[in-house]
């Protein structure tokens, strides 16, 4: 998941990575307990490291006072709006394990399709000493979005079932077609299927969908339709073959213990797991030309060659990210190298951990954007089409910027409504005791100059961004229907962030595409507003950012109060025209009733 770097005061850096394990039933094996930068093992009778006391108050990070002005972007109303969860790592249990490294996610989704867009969150785990060590799952959590900036939790009452493992990802899509979102849950050691009843309750069809035997350790679950059969697929992401270990013992420059990194263990390999359109699936690994092993941290899929069938990005923790191609019957053909994304501009390979696309420049191309770790830009990819990349991260102002922090969740969207994506980065260390960079972090908020450039405003932005945190998972959505896009940050053992976009947008217009012949949620669409000097498009994925998912309706900011055209290129290959769709509206477009061309 992460490539950890440790740097000493006059030495070079050495690369420290992360890693989970898969979903075919094996278990991971023992690994050795010491890594690269670490020293010899301690005696059994060494007292414990200082940092095992200290851990805990360690974590307490310090308040951020800065009052809310006027003239402030976004406005934290999680406490106030009723949303008070935390994931939890484990941390508490002073085991300093890799597990506790990776955090949780968010999705937004309308389980109850009343229209206001909803909120899941994963739980994470408790990390026990023991022989063996305990690992378990804490509860996942659902908020009903009331209106007015007001949710209910509502985890019980619709008997959401909790998670037998240790969670980390969640992602949404209607897999069975039957017009209710249903909800997917992944972690160490398993996969969760919830099926919306109608908005009423959740129940646990993981064993039924033939899901269950999947117990290795996954970061997060994309749904994808990878043969357009309108059937969404699934791809679990898998990070390392790692189990824990009580003996397992490093330590930093400063001969304090801390968390081991993932380079010492070996990754796993990805799973594709197809529909039979009956509610179960079927494993497709073997036949889809998956790379061996992974430790994979950022997924999403989208069209990026524009050949009408769905592309792969996968992100890897120090291992060469992945590009796979989608071609007319399985396997993929992975070009990540070739296409210039597999490692970075000075050809390094990388701490990748979130994802994102959108089309920064407005040349109608989906773009890829994705955070590194500590010591390395974060890399824009400019698509020059048919499938092949550019890094643009130092031309467009993007290098240097963040190179002290972690960054993992990353939103690209347009926040200020000049028709220009913005930039969001939640950042924050996993390791505890670093000379380079805190544990505690700051998000960061980076705005477009057209295509030219991206300008840092976090100091602009609202308190929120005047404090630091550990951040994780991030979603983006338009949480009060009001045509400003929104956002929710996980934090590490910290209550999330629900941010209120205070800008208003004096004209936009938003929809929701309903598949036909499609997929029901229209994943992997293109979505365009037509009759632009420049393209302005979106794409819909089945996952993003980092171990979550963001509202899947497309929102556009209009230049005037005027019916606009919108075109739609459907994953079956079709593509509509639908047209006078009026502002300030949320439309519903399916599938065959648009003006086909």
């Amino acid at each position: 998941m992460l490539a950890i770097k440790e740097i000493s005061l006059r030495h070079a850096l050495v690369l420290f990575l992360f890693v989970p394990f898969g979903c075919s039933g094996n278990q991971p094996s023992s690994v050795s307990s010491i890594t690269q930068d670490s020293p010899a093992q301690p005696e059994a009778s060494e007292p414990a490291s200082p940092m095992a006391a200290k851990l805990p108050s360690q974590l307490q990070r310090e308040p951020n006072t800065r009052q809310l002005q006027d003239e402030d972007w976004f406005q934290d109303v999680a406490e106030a709006s009723g949303v008070k969860h935390a994931f939890r790592s484990g941390y508490q249990g002073a085991l300093y394990t890799l597990l506790e490294t990776v955090g949780g996610g968010v999705s937004m989704v309308d389980f109850d399709q009343d229209g206001d867009i909803d909120l899941f969150f994963t739980g994470g785990g408790v990390i026990q000493d023991g022989s063996p060590v305990e690992i378990s799952g804490l509860p996942s959590k659902l908020f009903r979005n009331d209106g007015d900036w007001k949710f209910t939790d509502v985890t019980e009452s619709l008997q959401v079932p909790s998670p037998n493992f240790y969670t980390h990802g969640c992602s949404t899509a209607d897999f069975n077609r039957d017009g209710w979102p249903d909800l997917l849950v992944v972690g160490y050691g398993g996969v969760q299927l919830l099926r919306n009843e109608e908005g009423k309750r959740f129940v646990d069809v993981t064993k039924s969908a033939q899901l269950d035997a999947c117990q290795r350790w996954f970061v997060q679950g994309a749904w994808v339709d990878v043969n357009n059969d309108s059937h969404l697929d699934l791809y679990l992401m898998t990070y390392a073959q790692w189990e824990p270990d009580p003996a397992r013992m490093c330590k930093n420059p400063q001969n304090m213990r801390d968390v081991c990194g993932p380079t010492r263990f070996e990754g796993q390999q990805d799973m594709l797991l197809l529909s039979r359109g009956d509610g179960t699936f079927e494993d497709a690994t073997d036949t889809a030309g998956l790379v061996p092993e992974n430790r994979g941290l950022g997924v999403v899929s989208v069209d990026f060659n524009e050949d009408r069938r769905i592309d792969l990005f996968v992100g890897n923790d120090v291992q060469f990210n992945q590009l796979y191609l989608g071609q007319e019957k399985l396997p993929f053909v992975e070009e990540g190298l070739l296409a210039g994304v597999a490692v970075s501009h000075k050809g390094e390979r990388e701490g990748t951990m979130g994802v994102a696309i959108g089309d920064f420049n407005r040349d109608d191309l989906p773009d890829l954007w994705y955070t590194n770790f500590a010591n390395q830009d974060n890399s824009l990819c400019e698509n020059m089409g048919e499938g092949s990349f550019q890094n643009v991260s130092i031309g467009k102002g993007l290098g240097g910027v963040s190179r002290p922090w972690v960054g993992f969740g990353t939103i690209l969207a347009d926040f200020n409504h000049d028709r220009w994506p913005d930039i969001f980065i939640a950042n924050g260390h996993v390791a505890y005791e670093r000379l380079e960079s805190p544990f505690f972090q700051p998000p960061q908020l980076f705005e477009s100059k057209a295509s030219n450039s991206f300008a840092e405003v976090s100091l602009d932005a609202g308190p929120y961004f005047h404090g630091r945190v550990s951040g994780r998972g991030a979603a983006v959505g338009d949480l009060d229907n009001d045509g400003s896009l929104d956002l929710v940050v996980v934090h590490q053992d910290d209550p999330v962030a629900v941010l209120k976009n205070r800008l208003a947008c004096p004209h936009w217009v938003r929809v929701k595409l309903v598949g036909t012949k499609s997929n029901i949620d229209g994943i992997g669409a293109k979505v365009s507003l037509l009759n632009q000097d420049l393209p302005l498009s979106a794409w819909v994925t089945g996952a993003d950012s980092f171990v979550s998912s963001s509202d899947r309706r497309v929102l556009f900011t209009l230049e005037e109060a005027a019916p606009v055209e919108i075109q739609v290129t459907w994953p079956s290959g079709t593509t509509e025209v639908f047209a006078d769709l009026q502002p300030q509206e949320t439309h519903e477009l399916v599938e065959g009733q648009g003006r086909t061309l």
